[in-house]
């Protein structure tokens, strides 16, 4: 009941820095969209979600942007991949 129609990263200029992902979306209601508040709130590596923008489209579905940030290191595919050679 969740759409995301737009995404965006940026990793920032130091190592300790937190990535920022910015997102757009659409979904068949404001409980929908609540729900999903609820569960990256509890997710341990997203980092402040916050839902903005609500509003409602033409054909009464609702418009979102999500921002939230992630440790660089949650991110980061280096030691896994050495991890597996």
């Amino acid at each position: 009941t969740v759409r995301y129609t737009k995404f965006s990263y940026n990793l920032g200029d130091t190592k300790n820095t937190k990535v920022v992902i910015q997102m757009s979306g659409l979904a068949v209601g404001y409980r929908s969209v609540a729900l999903q508040s609820d569960l990256f709130a509890k997710n341990k590596n997203l980092i402040d979600p916050v839902f903005s923008n609500l509003a409602l489209d033409d054909k009464g579905n609702v418009l979102f942007d999500l921002e939230f940030s992630v440790d660089p290191s949650f991110v980061d595919y280096k030691p896994m991949l050495s991890s597996q050679s």
